[in-house]
């Protein structure tokens, strides 16, 4: 079975992904297609957060937001991208192009920074804002293994915004 970089099984067909839907306004909800149960609930978590408090997600323009792609990662190698298996979304991507520094202000890094470095969220995703190589600013991907991921989920789901991604998304309760 191929794996993606972090180690998850690759998706190779959509009927085996999970179309997370993003509560963003009323009326108005963003979707990204990725991994169902703990790993894209956790994901979708932190699209709605980014939305709210980093910046907002585009859903009038260009559809730029990203999850599930069978790809290889970026550059000269084969591994199977985290995108592949469904552990990365790409939030805001035209505004933060790959390759790009600098894209979000001070401000923004530290909503970021500080969301991720919380106790609840146990280094579950990396952001590639933080890469030592090549920066990927728009790029979210799971960072960490199923027993923690389940941890982190079962926390989020209580949250007020877990409960929002929960009541948008009641038809993936079965994997909770």
């Amino acid at each position: 079975m191929a794996s993606s970089q972090n180690g998850y099984p690759v998706i190779f067909r959509s009927s085996e992904v999970a179309k997370w839907f993003i509560p963003v306004t009323s009326g108005n909800q963003k979707y990204l297609p990725l991994r169902p149960g703990h790993t894209g609930f956790i994901l979708a978590h932190f699209a709605l957060y980014f939305h709210e408090e980093v910046e907002r997600l585009n859903v009038q323009r260009v559809w730029d937001d990203w999850g599930w792609a069978v790809r290889s990662i970026t550059g000269p190698s084969r591994i199977y991208s985290n995108h592949a298996s469904g552990t990365a979304q790409d939030l805001n991507a035209t505004e933060h192009p790959y390759g790009r520094r600098g894209t979000f202000s001070d401000a923004q890094e530290d909503a970021i920074h500080s969301r991720l470095r919380e106790d609840r969220m146990r280094g579950s995703i990396r952001w590639g804002g933080d890469y030592s190589g090549t920066k990927d600013e728009m790029h979210f991907e799971i960072a960490q293994g199923y027993t923690t991921i389940t941890a982190v989920a079962r926390d989020l789901r209580q949250s007020p915004r877990g409960k929002r991604i929960i009541q948008a998304n009641k038809h993936y309760l079965k994997y909770f």
